[in-house]
Order: structure tokens, then C-alpha cells, then sequence
């Protein structure tokens, strides 16, 4: 779910309190991991267009 969660697991399961940051360190580079963040919107949308589309079935 996240890192802050990964810390929590490690910590409920085993007993071992680590760094947020050592265990985000170990993620991304074991894993890959990232961290999310939005899509770029375009700044001409039209939010009444998009409201009527995300209206239609």
C-alpha cells in the first residue's frame, strides 16, 4: 500500500523498528517501487464535458 504501511508490516511482524527512509531505500531498489502521483491535467478542459461523459453508460 505504501511505505509508511511496509513499516508498519516489518514492525508488527518481526519486532524491528527501521527508518522510514532505510525502508523506502530498500523498496526502490529491490523493488522498484514508486511513489503515486496524479496524471497532468489539461488546463482547457472542460469540466461540464466531462461531467456529461462520465454521465453516459
Amino acid at each position: 500500500l505504501g511505505y509508511w504501511d511496509a513499516q508498519n508490516w516489518v514492525k508488527q511482524e518481526f519486532g524491528i523498528d527501521i527508518k522510514y527512509q532505510r525502508i523506502r531505500e530498500y523498496l526502490i531498489q529491490h523493488f522498484k517501487t514508486k511513489l503515486k502521483s496524479p496524471r497532468k491535467s489539461h488546463y482547457k478542459k472542460d469540466e461540464e464535458a466531462e461531467k456529461a461523459f462520465l454521465k453516459t453508460p
